[in-house]
Formats: C-alpha cells, sequence, structure tokens
C-alpha cells in the first residue's frame, strides 16, 4: 500500500514461548480421479454433468463468511512482490525465511453462528466455531490470522492471543506489543527512481535493495502519484502504468482507481513480466489476489473468477467467494456454501452459468470436533483473599471471577508477564502471582 506522504507502518510483535514443531505433512492436491468421482455423485442430472461445473463439496454449507489467512510480513517502506498463496507471504523476503514456524496452507478462517473456526479446502473443520470477535471497530474482521515467526493465532482480546501449531492445538499465550516507525516510500519522477531521507529531507537516487519485485508510485514535480511503476530487483524501471499501486502477487500488479488504500475504489490488474493490462483498467468493484492463475473479481454486487489473460470463468454469480488454494475456493450460492474446483471448470471450458451451476442443492450438518481436554502441569493455591482473575495474562484482560483464599485450582500454562507470573486456571482465567499471593506445585 503506497500514499503520497511518508507512511507510518506498525508491526505486532509477539513475545510467545517456544513450542515443538512436528515435520510438516506435505499438502495433497486431489487427484483428478477423485475430482470425477466427486462430480460424477452430483445430484445435477446424469446428462447434464458433462456440462456442469466440478465441484470438491457441493453448495452444503451454511455458513457467514471465510477469510483467507493471509500473513503480512514486516517489510518497512516498500511494497514488495508476494507470491503463492496468501497464508505463505511470509516467505517474501528470501533472507528471513529461516526460524518461520511449520504451517499447513490449506485451511482458511470460517465463521458460523457468529463465531469463527478452521476449516480446510475439503472442507472439513480443523477447529471448532468457538472464537469470538474480539475487534468491535470491525464486526467482520476475523480474530483468527497467521503472523510472520508465530503462526497461527486467534486474538483473545486487543492485546493477546493464543499461538498455534499447524494442527490448532494451543501451545502458548501471546501479547502484542508495539513497534513502528517513519518509512521513506521510492518514486518514480521523471523517469528516475528516488527516495527521500525522512532525516535530512534530501532526495536522492533509490536501489532496490529487497531482491524481489517491488511496486512505487509514479509521482509529479508536487509529489502527488499519478500512477504506478514496477521496479525489478536490480532496480531497472519495467514499466509504468495508469491507476495506483495495490500491490503485487504471483507476477501480477493490482492497480486501484484511488490512492487511497482505505477506499481504492475499483481496482484491475497488470501483468507484471510484459506490463500488458489484462483488465480494462479498473473495472472491478473489488478482487481479491491472483492464486495458482486464477483471481476473484466482484462485478455488478457478485463475484467469479477471471484467469491469467483476464478472461471471466463465467457470470458473476456467487455472493461470497475466498482465494483460490491448489485450484480450489469457496463460493457461496443461493444461500450455502460449496467448494467448486476452479481449475479443473477452467481446463474443462465449462463457464460458470446459472445453467452449469444449477443443482438441488441441501444443507447438511457440519461434523464438529471436539477440542479434547488439556492435561494440567500443577496447581496453586490461594494465599490471599480478594483476587481477581483476567481473561488474559495482563491488567488490561476482563476481570473474572475471584480465586478463593485457601482453595487450591489446576493449572494449564504460567506466563510471565507486567512483573507478575500468571497461572492459567481455565479457558479464560488467568490468576496473578506477586511475592506469595498464590504458592505453585508442579506435577
Amino acid at each position: 500500500m503506497n500514499q503520497n506522504k511518508k507512511i507510518f507502518c506498525a508491526a505486532l510483535v509477539l513475545l510467545l514461548c517456544a513450542c515443538n514443531a512436528q515435520k510438516q505433512e506435505s499438502i495433497h492436491e486431489s487427484e483428478p480421479e477423485e475430482t470425477i468421482e466427486t462430480a460424477e455423485e452430483s445430484t445435477v442430472p446424469e446428462e447434464v454433468q458433462e456440462n456442469h461445473v466440478i465441484w470438491v463439496k457441493e453448495p452444503s454449507m451454511k455458513l457467514e463468511g471465510t477469510d483467507d489467512l493471509a500473513s503480512f510480513p514486516f517489510i518497512l517502506g516498500a511494497s514488495v512482490e508476494y507470491s503463492g498463496y496468501p497464508i505463505a507471504w511470509h516467505l517474501a523476503n528470501p533472507d528471513e525465511r529461516e526460524g518461520i514456524p511449520e504451517y499447513r496452507e490449506d485451511v482458511l478462517a470460517v465463521k458460523k453462528d457468529g463465531y469463527y473456526g478452521i476449516m480446510d479446502f475439503d472442507g472439513n473443520v480443523i477447529y471448532p466455531f468457538i472464537a469470538a470477535n474480539v475487534f468491535e471497530e470491525d464486526r467482520d474482521q476475523s480474530p483468527v490470522r497467521y503472523q510472520p515467526y508465530t503462526g497461527y493465532i486467534m486474538w483473545k482480546d486487543y492485546v493477546g492471543a493464543e499461538v498455534f501449531d499447524k494442527d490448532f492445538k494451543t501451545t502458548s499465550f501471546a501479547m502484542a506489543g508495539g513497534l513502528g516507525g517513519y518509512a521513506p516510500q521510492p518514486y518514480v519522477l521523471d523517469g528516475k527512481l528516488l527516495i527521500e531521507d525522512v532525516q535530512t529531507n534530501q532526495t536522492g537516487p533509490f536501489t532496490n535493495t529487497y531482491g524481489l519485485n517491488i511496486a512505487v508510485n509514479v509521482n509529479d514535480a508536487d509529489r502527488n502519484p499519478t500512477g504506478c511503476a514496477v521496479v525489478s530487483k536490480d532496480s531497472e524501471i519495467l514499466f509504468e502504468t495508469e491507476g495506483y499501486c495495490s500491490g503485487i502477487v504471483n507476477g501480477f500488479l493490482k492497480v486501484s482507481e484511488n490512492s487511497d488504500w482505505m477506499n481504492p475504489g475499483k481496482t484491475g490488474f497488470v501483468r507484471v513480466k510484459d506490463g500488458e493490462k489484462i483488465t480494462e483498467g479498473t473495472v472491478y468493484e473489488e478482487t481479491g489476489v491472483f492464486s495458482d492463475g486464477f483471481a476473484p473479481v466482484k462485478k455488478n454486487g457478485l463475484w467469479t473468477f477471471i484467469d491469467e489473460d483476464g478472461n471471466l470463468l463465467g457470470d458473476p454469480l456467487f455472493t461470497h467467494v475466498s482465494g483460490v488454494n491448489h485450484g480450489r475456493a469457496y463460493v457461496e450460492y443461493e444461500g450455502l456454501y460449496g467448494i467448486l474446483d476452479v481449475k479443473t471448470t477452467a481446463e474443462k471450458g465449462i463457464k460458470m452459468t446459472r445453467q452449469t451451476l444449477a443443482g438441488d442443492y441441501q444443507e447438511e450438518e457440519l461434523v464438529i470436533p471436539d477440542i479434547a481436554p488439556e492435561k494440567p502441569i500443577g496447581k496453586v493455591t490461594v494465599n490471599v483473599g480478594n483476587l481477581n482473575t483476567r481473561s488474559i495474562p495482563s491488567t488490561s484482560g476482563e476481570k473474572k471471577e475471584k480465586v478463593a483464599l485457601g482453595e487450591t485450582y489446576d493449572v494449564y500454562e504460567i506466563f510471565e508477564n507486567e512483573g507478575y507470573t500468571w497461572y492459567r486456571i481455565d479457558q479464560d482465567r488467568w490468576a496473578a502471582d506477586s511475592g506469595g499471593w498464590l504458592s505453585w506445585q508442579g506435577n
């Protein structure tokens, strides 16, 4: 995201307990035979199946939305090119890959009955729908994220979150702190790549040191943005184009009609390798990003997909869609969510129309996994009266029920913060010890 002023960048720094990670299982993409078998089990009459879209899972899930678990690496002062599915964007900078926790990328956050859980692209519920939205300013913002160097997190409050391993088993609690600064943005003026030193207010040449393509504003003499340019890792200006920079993913530059990233207006795409517009300017109300050769686009209030040449794969008919993961995407059609095999449908030359989407789709009950009961790691005995517990291990957490003087409680986790030793005695109850308030006994 680029603006014509110095940009204030902020990143959450999560301090977390080390957790043991198992070797990541390889992500398996369904073989064509399995996809065909799914299609043969369709409720669509046999005589029209040959020209019917290919479902991984037919519309049968009553959900309230999906949210790609996009990872946003903290790269100060530049809009670098990301690659892969959004959860893998933390690998954008080759120099910062060491120490990244293991993860699985075939998952997304899903909302149902007001709560969030985790599902995969086969339609399985991986983590039950128990995560509440703590972001009061944005009720549609998912509390489930993927953070660089941390892994999956589920925010319990504005300042604290549970940290999960790749199997979504809680491994530790993390607190968030602030880190930020003014980041000068490189820009193009009269065909030259420049940057302003915010310390000296002097402007000089800019060299791309990120090892990746970057998107930068094209400015006029008054520093007002007039367009967007892509700069190679060798600091060569590859091309300039109309519209404002909205990021580069998997070889495609997204441009918007407004320079304000909070209100970008309509968007479109430009292919990076040749600078060719694959959409007729900024024509879509909203767009996702290209992944696995396809991008979701919104027109006239509904969604469909385009390929890498900008061709529509069908009519805008979906109320909501996810990003494309290994050729698959969640789509909402006539009130029910299914998982569409976008790649196979496109390869077969099947257009997404009401006719090729037709079917007798019925809601099915999702199988919700239970959370395995935790095993306590020890006990604490309360030595003082009138001691509150908190929803997170911080004095800023919501006050919970007091612990009772003389009572002993099982402990499931220990966390040091704010000069206190915090003991978790329930799913969201933490008791603090300071100089003998509690007596700890490990198992």
